[in-house]
C-alpha cells in the first residue's frame, strides 16, 4: 500500500508554537525525523485537494460544495456568501460563520432578505436543505462577475480593508458587501439573537468563487475521509470512499488517500490546548499504527502533506528509510514550522 495523508494544521506558524505547551506526539515526531522533506510554495488559500484533482487557482470550492449540498449548479458562477460577525474594536475582528451557530430558521429568513434586496441584480442566494448540519450559504452570479476574494479565515487576522473583494466585471463587490451589512442591521433575526445574548450576523463575506470545474482523476484506489470536499471528489471520480478510521486503512490496498481535518478549526481559532490534545489523540490512533504498519511492510511508502496559506510541507518515508535512519533523533513539531 502507498499512503498519502493530508492533514491541515498539523504544523502551526512558527510564532504560535510558543503560545502553548508542545503536544506529546512521539510516534509522529519519529516519522518526521526519518522522512525526506519537501516544501512547495503555493498561493494563499491554495487547496492541495484541488491541485491533486487538476483544479488550478483560484480554486472554485463554492460550486463544488454547492453541488455536494444538493444545489443544481449548472454552468453558473457560484461563491460562498458566508455569514460573519464583526466586533467593533480597532481592527474590526471578523468571526466566520462557524462561530455564529445559526439555526436553519434564522438562515432561511436572512437568505430570504438577501434575495429580496438583490433580486434586480442577477444575484440569487441559497442555503442547504434543513437536514444538513453545517450551514453554508451560496450566491449564484454571472461567471464574468466573479471577483477576486480572500477566505474569511485568512482575512480575520489582518486589516479587513485589505481583503475586501476586488471586482473583475461591472459589479462593485465592496459596495455589495457593505449593502449586506446595512440590510442585516436591525433585522428581526439579529434583534432576537442579541436579546438572547448571541452575536449578530453583521453581513456576508464573499469568497471561493468560480464555475464547476473539470476534474482529472488521480491514481487513488480508495479515499478515507469524512468531510465534504474529499467525499464529493471521490464520488465524482468514481473512487471508493471509506469512513475515516484506521480500520478503513487496514482494509485497503493500492494507492490510498486519507484526509484528516480535525485540527483545522482548532488551529484557526487559536484553541491551542485543544489542538494539542487532538494531535495527541491522532498520535495514538493514527501515527503509531502507521509507523508499525510501515515497519512490518504493510505500507510501502507514506507521505504526510501539511498545506498552509503560503506553502505545503510534505514528508515522505519508506520502510527502508524508517529502518535505516534510526540514528535521526526525533525533534519537536515546532522544528518543522
Amino acid at each position: 500500500m502507498n499512503l498519502d495523508v493530508l492533514i491541515p494544521s498539523l504544523l502551526l506558524p512558527a510564532p504560535m508554537h510558543s503560545l502553548s505547551p508542545p503536544p506529546l506526539v512521539p510516534a509522529l515526531e519519529r516519522l518526521l525525523a526519518r522522512a525526506d522533506r519537501q516544501v512547495v510554495v503555493t498561493p494563499a488559500g491554495a487547496s492541495w485537494l484541488c491541485e491533486r484533482w487538476g483544479i488550478g487557482a483560484p480554486y472554485p470550492i463554492a460550486p463544488l460544495l454547492a453541488e455536494y449540498d444538493g444545489i443544481d449548479v449548472l454552468n453558473d458562477g457560484w461563491m460562498f456568501a458566508e455569514p460573519f460577525h464583526i466586533t467593533p474594536d480597532r481592527n474590526l475582528s471578523l468571526f466566520p460563520g462557524r462561530f455564529l451557530e445559526l439555526n436553519t430558521v434564522e438562515s432561511a429568513e436572512l437568505v430570504s432578505a438577501l434575495n429580496s434586496h438583490f433580486a434586480d441584480r442577477y444575484l440569487r442566494f441559497f442555503t442547504q436543505a434543513p437536514t444538513i448540519e453545517v450551514q453554508r450559504w451560496y450566491v449564484r452570479v454571472l461567471p464574468t462577475e466573479i471577483p477576486a476574494t480572500t477566505p474569511p479565515d485568512v482575512a480575520r487576522f489582518g486589516s479587513l480593508v485589505d481583503f475586501l473583494p476586488r471586482s473583475a466585471g461591472t459589479m462593485d463587490w465592496r459596495s455589495l458587501q457593505n449593502e449586506t451589512q446595512m440590510l442585516f442591521f436591525g433585522h428581526p433575526v439579529n434583534e432576537a439573537r442579541e436579546t438572547s445574548g448571541k452575536p449578530a450576523v453583521s453581513g456576508v463575506w464573499f469568497w471561493g468563487g468560480g464555475v464547476l470545474p473539470e476534474l482529472r482523476k488521480p491514481s487513488y484506489d480508495h479515499i478515507v475521509a469524512d468531510s465534504a470536499l474529499p467525499s464529493l471528489l471521490a464520488k465524482k471520480s468514481g473512487i471508493d470512499l471509506l469512513p475515516l478510521s484506521w480500520q478503513s486503512v487496514q482494509s485497503s490496498q493500492g494507492n490510498v488517500l486519507v484526509v484528516i481535518e480535525s485540527c483545522s478549526d482548532l488551529a484557526r481559532d487559536l484553541d491551542l490546548r485543544a489542538w494539542a490534545r487532538e494531535l495527541e489523540r491522532l498520535d495514538r490512533e493514527w501515527f503509531l499504527p502507521l509507523s508499525q504498519a510501515l515497519a512490518k511492510g504493510a505500507i510501502q511508502s507514506l507521505s504526510i502533506h501539511v498545506p498552509g496559506d503560503e506553502c505545503t510541507r510534505s514528508f515522505h518515508i519508506t520502510r527502508r528509510s524508517q529502518l535505516l535512519r534510526f540514528w535521526r533523533a526525533a525533534k519537536p513539531l515546532s522544528t518543522y514550522a
